[in-house]
């Protein structure tokens, strides 16, 4: 794990906020420990290069959502499915602020070189009233599966 921990992908403001407890148990601390090291990391360092040659800043990227306790995930509004309650899940944005680069740089750069032959469950650019970020799914609930589907979503 070289650019994510599991102490990020399980901090919750909200949680904190409402005296919950989002402590993943140990399965699921391995299923996050999976989401970064075969896809998180890989965009990480990728998005990095990509800033670094582009004179875009910095290339961190923010993990603004990870795992969530079932309690966590039903008061944020969470699918009832979601690849967060596994540890297979991820709302990202990056540090620079610079989401719409991001996202076209995701889709037409790093997911068509593909020179990791990444698998995925879904890669979903999504955008609120408020906010835009994209979502990491890396298999489908406990399944194993991995949809490799990629769309956007208005929440």
């Amino acid at each position: 794990m070289r650019y994510f921990t599991i102490s990020e992908l399980s901090r919750s403001y909200t949680a904190t906020k409402n005296g919950i407890d989002n402590t993943p148990g140990a399965v699921e601390k391995m299923h996050l420990i999976e989401l970064i090291e075969n896809l998180l990391d890989h965009v990480r360092y990728e998005w990095g290069e990509y800033c670094k040659k582009n004179g875009l800043g910095t290339g961190a990227l923010v993990a603004s959502s990870g795992y969530r306790c079932p309690q966590l995930n039903k008061l944020v509004g969470g699918a009832k499915a979601s690849a967060h309650l596994y540890g297979y899940g991820a709302d990202i944005v990056p540090a620079n602020g610079l989401i719409q680069t991001f996202k076209k740089w995701l889709l037409n750069d790093f997911l068509k070189k593909d020179k990791y032959h990444l698998k995925y469950d879904q890669i979903i650019l999504e955008k609120s009233s408020k906010s835009e970020w994209v979502h990491f799914g890396y298999k489908y609930k406990n399944t194993g599966r991995q949809r490799m589907q990629k769309f956007s979503l208005n929440v």
